[in-house]
């Protein structure tokens, strides 16, 4: 599959960004959580390396060309990376504020709460919205 924003299947390239968001939540969530164990300090330095990916990630979505319906696409997708991003940043800088902010998120069992989920929502959206052309690119992205 070509690399996102290459003039490759904007679409498929839409959902791989949505899918690598996806996949960085696990390590995000261990991170933000980890703020609040007995090593914050190497905690936090992961936060700002995955804080770095989702700007990265964020970057590359601007540099779609998107038209038509998948523009809503693009705009949704990167507010939650933006909230993934700012949960990150004050994970770093305070993990107590980071246990106030989870519990007050509807009861998610995850760190990064409904922006996570919505994420992972969200990719599942793109995915049906992949046209039939683009299957191997979708097929790759499953698999990776």
């Amino acid at each position: 599959m070509d690399t996102p924003g290459t003039g490759g299947h904007p679409q498929a390239d839409l959902l791989a960004i949505a899918h690598r968001g996806v996949r960085l939540q696990t390590a995000a969530e261990r991170a933000i959580a980890g703020c609040l164990g007995p090593d914050p300090g190497a905690s936090a330095r992961e936060c700002g390396r995955l804080l770095a990916r989702y700007y990265r990630l964020r970057g590359e979505l601007a540099a779609l060309p998107l038209m038509g319906p998948l523009l809503r696409f693009r705009g949704e997708l990167d507010t939650v990376l933006l909230c993934h991003q700012f949960v990150l940043h004050e994970a770093a800088l305070s993990g107590c504020r980071m246990r106030r902010w989870a519990d007050t998120h509807h009861g998610s069992s995850l760190v990064l709460g409904l922006p996570g989920e919505r994420l992972r929502d969200l990719r599942d959206e793109i995915l049906d919205c992949v046209s039939p052309a683009e299957e191997a690119a979708r097929d790759d992205v499953r698999q990776g």
